[in-house]
C-alpha cells in the first residue's frame, strides 16, 4: 500500500525510492486518496510527514482491509480449485535454517502459483500490522486473539562433543555441570537452569555460562567445535546427535520438558487455501514422519 510505505519512509523522496517512482508522482498519488476519502490524511512540511488523525485512522485501518481483499482473492482461486497468490510467512531462525528451508523447495514445485515472501527472525513480530499470513514458533503464546495450531512437539537435549569431554571431562552427576563450562541462550534465565529428575524428583542445576548467545545455531557449531555443554531442541542438535558428532549426556536423569511448535495465524470465516497448503506442508513435510525426534 503507498500511503503506509510512504508513512514507513517519511518523506515522499524516500518512499519513492523504494517504489520506484519520483517524489511528485508519490505526492500525486496521496493527494489523490485524499481527494477520494475526502480529508487531509498527511502533514507536508519541507522536511518532514506527519499523519493526520484522520490518516492515523487509515493507518490503521488498512491491514483489515488488505486482509479481507487478500482473503477475497484467495477464495476466488479456491473457486477455481487453484493454490495461487502471495503467502507471507515468518520463521524462527533455528526452526528456518533445521527444518524448513530443506523442505521448502518441494512446496515451492509443488505450488507454483504462489508468491512466498519469506522472513527468517526471531523477533516477535505482529501479523496484522506487518501483513504476515503465518508465523512459526516455539513455546508460550503472546496473543490469545490469534489462532495457533500445534504442528509439533520439541524437547531439548544436553550434549557435547567428544572433543570437549576428552579436554574437560564427562560431568558424572548434574551438579558437576556448575564446574564445567557451559553454552547458554541468552535472553531467558530459565534456560540457564537445567532440571533433572533423581530420586522420582525434579531437581534443578544452575549452570554458570561461559557463552550466552540469542542464536540457538551459533551455540550448537561452538558445542560441535568443542568449546562447551549445550541444552539445545532436538531439531537444532538432532542431526549432530544423530551422526556422533555431539554427544549426548545425562539420558536417564535429563528430565525432559517437551515446548510445542505453533503455526499462528490471524482468525478468519474461510483461511485461504494457499495458507492451508503451507500448513499442510508443515504437518506432512516438515515435521510429519520425522517429527522433531532425533533418533526417528
Amino acid at each position: 500500500m503507498l500511503f503506509d510505505e510512504v508513512v514507513r519512509a517519511g518523506t515522499f523522496s524516500a518512499a519513492g525510492e523504494r517504489l520506484g517512482l519520483t517524489p511528485s508522482a508519490v505526492s500525486r498519488a496521496i493527494t489523490r486518496l485524499e481527494d477520494k476519502v475526502g480529508v487531509q490524511l498527511l502533514r507536508r512540511s519541507t522536511r518532514l510527514l506527519a499523519l493526520t488523525p484522520e490518516g492515523e485512522i487509515l493507518l490503521d485501518g488498512a491491514p483489515a482491509v488488505l486482509a479481507a481483499l487478500a482473503a477475497l482473492e484467495g477464495e476466488l482461486g479456491e473457486l477455481r480449485h487453484v493454490v495461487k497468490g502471495n503467502l507471507s510467512v515468518s520463521i524462527g531462525t533455528a526452526l528456518a535454517e533445521s527444518l524448513v528451508l530443506p523442505a521448502l523447495p518441494r512446496f515451492m514445485a509443488r505450488h507454483r502459483e504462489v508468491t512466498l515472501d519469506l522472513n527468517v527472525t526471531d523477533r516477535r513480530v505482529s501479523l496484522l500490522r506487518e501483513r504476515v499470513d503465518v508465523a512459526v514458533r516455539t513455546g508460550p503464546l503472546a496473543d490469545a486473539s490469534l489462532v495457533a495450531k500445534r504442528i509439533a512437539t520439541g524437547q531439548r537435549i544436553i550434549c557435547a562433543s567428544s572433543d570437549y569431554l576428552d579436554r574437560f571431562g564427562r560431568p558424572a552427576v548434574p551438579e558437576d555441570l556448575r564446574t564445567h563450562r557451559c553454552l547458554c541462550m541468552s535472553g531467558h534465565d530459565e534456560l540457564e537452569i537445567w532440571p533433572f529428575l533423581q530420586n522420582g524428583q525434579v531437581t534443578r542445576v544452575r549452570v554458570v555460562p561461559a557463552m550466552r548467545s540469542d542464536s540457538a545455531l551459533a551455540l550448537s557449531r561452538m558445542a560441535v567445535a568443542g568449546l562447551g555443554i549445550v541444552r539445545l531442541a532436538d531439531f537444532v542438535v538432532g542431526e549432530a546427535v544423530a551422526n556422533g558428532t555431539l554427544i549426548p549426556l545425562f539420558d536417564t536423569v535429563h528430565h525432559v520438558e517437551e515446548f510445542p511448535i505453533w503455526a499462528i495465524f490471524a482468525p478468519a470465516e474461510r483461511v485461504p487455501l494457499r495458507l492451508r497448503a503451507f500448513l499442510d506442508f508443515l504437518t506432512e513435510d516438515v515435521f510429519g514422519p520425522r517429527g522433531t525426534d532425533p533418533k526417528r
